[in-house]
């Protein structure tokens, strides 16, 4: 008798049970789940990445007119450059995965010397 269900379930394929067993085994142990929220939010500060870079090549630029004219160079403007670069490395330790910490505005504003 054992050898008829044995029949029936090659020729048949496998049973709801045996299935069940069969993808609940190693192959799925331990998986994790996708992790969406980083996904946003890692395209999110890349794009606030992007903005970053762009104001922070403007103030460095300004920095360097101001001193190819001999003028005085604002001591905001380059403290400005110095902010931007330090939030950049923030985003980027946050995209990298170095950091699990999301940047500004979700912790303090870091400003490093």
């Amino acid at each position: 008798m054992s050898d008829a269900s044995h029949d029936d379930v090659s020729r048949n394929g496998p049973t709801d049970a045996s299935f069940e067993q069969q993808s609940a085994g190693p192959s799925g142990a331990g998986r994790r789940r996708f992790d969406w929220e980083r996904l946003f939010f890692t395209l999110l500060f890349a794009f606030g990445a992007w903005v970053t870079f762009w104001l922070a090549l403007f103030f460095a630029l300004a920095a360097y007119v101001t001193r190819a004219f001999g003028w005085q160079i604002q001591a905001d403007l380059a403290g400005y450059a110095r902010q931007a670069s330090s939030y950049l490395g923030d985003i980027f330790d946050y995209v990298s995965g170095r950091s699990d910490e999301k940047p500004f505005p979700f912790r303090p504003f870091a400003t490093k010397a």
